[in-house]
Order: structure tokens, then C-alpha cells, then sequence
């Protein structure tokens, strides 16, 4: 293919789950993971970039300033 793998005979299909605060995303999502559809987490990745010791996470303190941390340095997402 153009990208320089190899062509599968059945089409991938990307589908975006969105949704606001307690709308069912994540029980659709494990319904699906159950039916064995890969799940990508961008809320989990979002969360993992920012952890303490990485570059997101010394970006973030030198943008914003110490306040957002909590006491073990984590992020206070709240803030």
C-alpha cells in the first residue's frame, strides 16, 4: 500500500466514540473490546504523556506554575 505495508483484504474501519461525563462511553467501549475490537484510549494516553518525570508533565509545571501539582507531585487535573 501506500504507506508501505502490507494490504489486508478486509477494510479497517476507525470509529471515534465522544461523549460528555457519564454518557455510557466506556460501556460502549468494553462492549466492544469484548466483541474483540481494538480500543484506543485517548483519555488513559492524555493521562500517561502529563505523569511526573515527563517532558509533558515539566511543560505543564513550567506553563502553569507549581499550584497544579498535588502533594506527590502529580497533576491536579481539577486545576
Amino acid at each position: 500500500d501506500a504507506l508501505g505495508g502490507t494490504q489486508s483484504k478486509a477494510a479497517m474501519r476507525v470509529v471515534g466514540l465522544t461523549g460528555g461525563i457519564a454518557c455510557g462511553k466506556s460501556s460502549v467501549s468494553s462492549v466492544a473490546a469484548s466483541l474483540g475490537l481494538r480500543i484506543i484510549d485517548m483519555d488513559e494516553i492524555a493521562r500517561r504523556v502529563v505523569a511526573p518525570g515527563l517532558p509533558g508533565h515539566r511543560a505543564l509545571v513550567a506553563a502553569f506554575g507549581p499550584s497544579v501539582l498535588r502533594a506527590d507531585g502529580s497533576l491536579d487535573r481539577a486545576k
